[in-house]
């Protein structure tokens, strides 16, 4: 069993002793059009990561070529020259190196590459691939397709996180790709970010970005942390250093708020702030001595205020700006801590304004529904089935929650045709006879609609409104008459009044 687990590690051993290792070089640009420059690390460092999933062969990383080209200099020498070729192999300790051009003219891109043995120089192949300019990913694939072939490797790699067969990615933004790649070469990873997030918005499957930014994201994030670290080391050591009797005391304290200030660190400026307090020094104390109006309180309440507003926390801001400005009614510093002041006191006033905008599209939709809940019985065509229980029950929704709107919420109410709408009870009323309800909806018309348009159709609804009272007075009479001719009158003068009432309201 031992000596079976012994052989298996040998061959293991052999295998990786015998695996290729290859390092691709950047591609010079034949084309002489100098904004192309950057595709020389972009097209090196996409097939770099492609051929890094190949079983079978070792890819050096695009770092260790980078920062093997900062150390020697290779003066007007070109990657694709074989010697240059062979010294950088050798310097990256590869069995072989992949070197290679791209040439660009109008919509047409042409990839040159060869396979150089670093030990004898010998080129191993040499292969072109040539396609259209926007379709680079079929090019890169070709590529990389050949030079797996050519080593004897098998290339059937797991790409599902870099792109898949047939999606397209433009030459375009392969430079920017590659823009990236020297910006953060030369130590501008933010300027490197910003590029690939404009990148990936205009192709979200462009999936080398992606990865690229993400890497770039962890970098800057660790750069941040071990940032932080040291500068709450140096201001723990500042901290503890402190002595209120010493002519430095002024300065010390100074370089902690500018170092926080300038960090963003506003919380850990505020409990600097509460330790300095805590510590109960004489607020009155000249901060840069007695010839220097500036005293500690003032700069502590300062602080606090351009803290908390940069934390926006407006209301602490009014109470630490409000005592600020009546203990410090000449500082220097009184124009910053009141704009910082007026700047949260109108912050809280649009914080205000903005709830009640939300409150009123809230009742905008609410009055939405109830419409589309009352308009659902279809009025015009059902309302013989709607009893007298039925239609209080109706009316009392309609009144709490429809005529009740007021200008702004009908302003945020999202209906082309909001006049029709709001006033489909209307009929409805009408067809109950309940004029006050009629007359209460022309009174909401009035006010809650002022265009033109909508004040004329308020007065159709009041002139309907008067002819619906005419004939009820009229009706009122009619019956008065009827009442009394059936006491008084004849049988034939009654059936006379009666068929002139059936033409008049039937």
């Amino acid at each position: 069993m031992k000596k079976g687990f012994l052989f298996l590690i040998a061959i293991v051993f052999a295998l990786h002793i015998h695996a290729k290792t290859i390092a691709i070089s950047y591609f010079d640009n034949s084309s002489g059009d100098a904004k192309y420059n950057a595709l020389s690390k972009g097209i090196a460092d996409m097939l770099i990561t492609d051929l890094s999933k190949v079983k079978g062969v070792t890819i050096v990383e695009r770092e260790k070529l980078e920062k093997l080209l900062q150390e020697i200099k290779l003066g007007q020498s070109k990657y694709f020259d074989q010697s240059t070729a062979q010294k950088l192999g050798k310097g990256l300790g590869a069995q072989n190196i992949l070197t290679g051009s791209f040439y660009i003219l109008d919509n047409i891109i042409r990839l040159d590459a060869r396979l150089i043995d670093v030990q004898t120089g010998g080129v191993i192949f040499a292969e072109q691939v040539s396609g259209n300019k926007n379709n680079f990913f079929a090019l890169h694939q070709q590529l990389a397709n050949l030079l797996a072939k050519n080593i004897n490797v098998p290339y059937s790699p797991d790409l599902s996180g870099l792109y898949k067969a047939g999606e397209e990615v433009t030459l375009k933004e392969v430079v920017n790709y590659s823009n990236a790649l020297e910006l953060q070469d030369v130590g501008m990873s933010s300027d490197a970010k910003q590029l690939l997030e404009k990148t990936i918005k205009e192709n979200p499957k462009f999936h080398f970005a992606k990865n690229k930014l993400d890497e770039i994201k962890e970098w800057l994030k660790k750069v941040e942390l071990q940032r932080e670290q040291l500068i709450l080391e140096e201001l723990k050591n500042t901290i503890n250093s402190l002595d209120a009797n010493s002519d430095k005391f002024g300065m010390q304290v100074s370089n902690i708020w500018t170092t926080l200030l300038s960090s963003y660190k506003y919380n850990q400026l505020l409990s600097f702030n509460n330790s300095l307090r805590k510590m109960k020094l004489d607020e009155k104390k000249k901060m840069y001595g007695e010839a220097s109006p500036i005293t500690l309180g003032e700069m502590m309440l300062f602080y606090d205020c351009t803290s908390l507003s940069a934390l926006k926390k407006y209301e602490e801001v009014i109470d630490a700006s409000k005592l600020f400005i009546t203990n410090y009614p000449t500082s220097l510093y009184f124009q910053s801590v009141k704009m910082n002041l007026e700047q949260a006191i109108k912050e809280l006033e649009q914080r205000s304004n903005g709830k009640k905008g939300i409150d009123t599209k809230l009742s905008a939709e609410s009055l939405d529904a109830y419409i589309t809940y009352l308009n659902k019985l279809e009025w015009k065509s059902n309302l013989q089935f709607v009893d007298d229980k039925d239609y209080k029950h109706y009316l009392q929704l309609y009144r709490s929650q429809v005529l009740s709107a007021n200008t702004e919420v009908i302003r945020n109410w999202d209906e082309s045709i909001k006049f029709n709408e709001f006033t489909e009870f209307f009929n409805v009323a009408k067809q109950f006879n309940d004029t006050k309800t009629m007359e209460d909806i022309i009174a909401a018309c009035k006010v809650v609609f002022t265009e033109s348009d909508d004040q004329d159709r308020t007065f159709s609804l009041e002139n309907s409104l008067e002819d619906l009272k005419t004939k009820n007075i009229e009706k009122a009479d009619k019956i008065k008459e009827l009442e009394t001719i059936s006491k008084k009158g004849s049988k034939a003068e009654l059936e006379k009044i009666i068929k002139k009432s059936r033409r008049l309201y039937f």
